[in-house]
C-alpha cells in the first residue's frame, strides 16, 4: 500500500492513501464541527499572513484540533480499518505531549497543511464572499481564492513523498 509516512518526535504515523473507514469518516467530520475551524474570519486590516498565523496558534491551543489530528494520521502499522477511537484518542495524547522542539516544528507543519486544505477546499466563502471581512477590506471578492495558511513559514516540512503537497485530510493524498 503507497503511504506518505513521517516520524513526529520518537513515532512515526502515515496519512492513508484509501479510502477510510465509516467510523473514521463520522468521528473527522464531528470533530471538524467541535473544533470550529469556520468560525474563523479575516479581521479588518489583518492580512493573510497574521491570519495564518492567528488561525494556526488558535488551533495549536485547542485540544478538540489534537484529536482531529489523531482522527486524520495512523501511527506506523495501523490500517484505515483499524483505527478507532482509542487509536485516535492516544494519538492526540500524544501530540499534546511533544515537548521537543523539532517535534513540535513538525506538528505545526502538520496543523498548518491540514488547516490549509481545510480553508482551501471548506472555507473558500472566506474569501468570495462579498460580506465577509476580507472581501470588504480588499474593495471586494479577490480574482483568485487562495489559502491564509500558505504563507506560514511552518518551519522545513517533516511530510516528505511524492504527492506531500497534496496531502488531503480525511481522504489520503490528491492523484
Amino acid at each position: 500500500m503507497q503511504q506518505l509516512a513521517f516520524p513526529i518526535g520518537e513515532r512515526h504515523f502515515w496519512v492513508p492513501l484509501a479510502d477510510r473507514s465509516i467510523i473514521n469518516d463520522a468521528r473527522v467530520r464531528q470533530l471538524l464541527d467541535r473544533a470550529g475551524l469556520e468560525s474563523f474570519s479575516m479581521g479588518v486590516g489583518e492580512d493573510a499572513h497574521a491570519f495564518g498565523e492567528r488561525v494556526l496558534s488558535e488551533a495549536l491551543a485547542k485540544p478538540v484540533s489534537y484529536q482531529l489530528l489523531g482522527a486524520l494520521i495512523l501511527p506506523e502499522g495501523a490500517r484505515p480499518e483499524d483505527w478507532n477511537d482509542a487509536m485516535g484518542q492516544d494519538t492526540a495524547e500524544y501530540l499534546q505531549g511533544l515537548s521537543v522542539p523539532s517535534a513540535r516544528a513538525t506538528l505545526r507543519v502538520i496543523f498548518a497543511r491540514m488547516l490549509e486544505h481545510f480553508f482551501a477546499s471548506g472555507s473558500a466563502s472566506i474569501w468570495t464572499s462579498p460580506t465577509s471581512s476580507a472581501a470588504q477590506s480588499a474593495g471586494g471578492a479577490p480574482e483568485q481564492p487562495s489559502s491564509p495558511l500558505s504563507t506560514i513559514d511552518a518551519g522545513a516540512s517533516a511530510v516528505s513523498g511524492p504527492n506531500a503537497a497534496a496531502w488531503t485530510p480525511g481522504h489520503g493524498l490528491d492523484s
